[in-house]
């Protein structure tokens, strides 16, 4: 009769998989064509594979309780809402319940093969917050840069810098920089959606599987590290503008690279220490 019941599980799991192929290779050839979400990815993945070893969680063979049945049944609404869904309340909203129902599916595996939920529930949402960064990417480009070039004008200013920001209207909207005299382009790469997404899904996957913090004082880590990140990103733009003028021309990118990688690198390590300062193991 256990036989039975697992063979039955297993099957429905593979169903699942297959029903949510669409929506797995819509993400991730999205991520591979971005270097922002493959970099948030990247940071989940190898988040999950700290912890994994640190708290000397592996995966054992698949085991069908209560967790992983309810979650491949919610996969399976979802993907039976998310077409319904499309008509009522639009394609973004049909689109979050698709990727929410892979999620399930992903975490109904997890349930399975690991004895641990907090690091099941945790990744699961990590990578849902990756999904989500994945659909409105689009979205938050403008905005992004737009706030971050204001941050980065302020902070400029502090330095007695002469700085003004320049918006140029059209079909497609730029943003400019002009920093004593020079102007610089906030372009895509500026708004600092990489650096925010990574710390973003990477405080949510320490902080929630924290189990001796309230949920209050988590979804306050999260937050934090969306600010923690903004302001890095907007500082890295500061010191790009005010290092560059000291280099040939041919050395911008030098500049432009450094500053990106220090910046980043920086924002992700206060977020790690963030998240887990007084964790208990």
């Amino acid at each position: 009769m256990k036989r039975v019941s697992f063979d039955f599980a297993a099957l429905a799991w593979i169903c699942a998989f297959a029903a949510f192929f669409p929506v797995a290779w819509w993400l991730f050839s999205h991520a591979a064509d971005s270097f922002q979400l493959r970099d948030a990815l990247l940071i989940m993945v190898s988040a999950a594979a700290v912890l994994a070893v640190e708290f000397r969680l592996t995966p054992h063979r698949p085991s069908f309780g209560k967790p992983s049945l309810a979650f491949l049944a919610a996969a399976y609404a979802a993907f039976f809402v998310a077409p319904i869904a499309v008509n009522i309340w639009g394609g973004l909203l049909s689109a979050m319940i698709a990727v929410a129902g892979f999620t399930c599916v992903l975490v109904s595996a997890g349930a399975a093969c690991f004895d641990n939920s907090r690091f099941v529930y945790a990744v699961g949402g990590g990578f849902y917050a990756f999904c989500g960064l994945s659909v409105f990417a689009r979205f938050f480009d403008f905005p992004l840069r737009l706030l971050a070039g204001k941050t980065a004008e302020w902070f400029l200013s502090l330095f007695n810098k002469s700085a003004l920001l320049m918006l140029y209207k059209g079909h497609n909207p730029q943003i400019g920089l002009m920093v004593d005299g020079t102007p610089y382009l906030v372009a895509t790469e500026c708004n600092g959606f990489g650096i925010i997404g990574s710390s973003i899904v990477l405080s949510l996957v320490l902080s929630f599987f924290r189990k001796d913090v309230s949920w209050l004082r988590k979804s306050a880590a999260v937050l934090s590290s969306a600010l923690i990140a903004f302001a890095a990103n907007a500082l890295r733009i500061t010191c790009i503008v005010s290092v560059a003028p000291l280099f040939a021309k041919d050395k911008y990118m030098l500049v432009h690279e450094f500053f990106g990688y220090l910046f980043f690198a920086l924002a992700l390590l206060s977020v790690w220490m963030l998240s887990r300062k007084g964790m208990v193991k």
